[in-house]
C-alpha cells in the first residue's frame, strides 16, 4: 500500500465482484479532494485532448501554480497539521 497525495491508493490484482467496491472507495478518497483543484484537473483533460504535450505541460504548469496559491491548499495543509478533516470552499 502507497500514500498519494493524502490518499491512500491500493495495488493489486481482484476479483470481478471486488471491482465496483475498490472504484468506490477509490471515487470515495477522491472526492474528499478541493473542488478548486477538481476543476483545474477537468479543464485540463477537456481542454487539452487535441494540443501536443508540450502545450499540455504549460497548461499543467499553470494549474498546479494556481492551486498552490489556492484557499484550499492552504486548508489542505492546514487540516493535515491540525489533525482534522479539510473544509474546502473551492476557492
Amino acid at each position: 500500500m502507497s500514500n498519494l497525495i493524502f490518499y491512500e491508493v491500493e495495488d493489486g490484482v481482484f476479483e470481478p465482484e471486488e471491482l465496483d467496491d475498490r472504484a468506490e472507495d477509490l471515487t470515495g478518497a477522491i472526492l474528499q479532494g478541493s473542488p478548486f483543484s477538481h476543476q483545474r484537473i477537468k479543464s485540463l483533460v477537456y481542454e487539452d485532448v487535441g494540443n501536443d504535450v508540450s502545450e499540455h505541460m504549460r497548461h499543467h504548469t499553470t494549474a498546479l501554480a494556481e492551486c498552490f496559491k489556492s484557499v484550499d491548499h492552504k486548508e489542505r495543509v492546514a487540516s493535515f497539521l491540525e489533525r482534522r478533516a479539510p473544509e474546502f470552499t473551492g476557492k
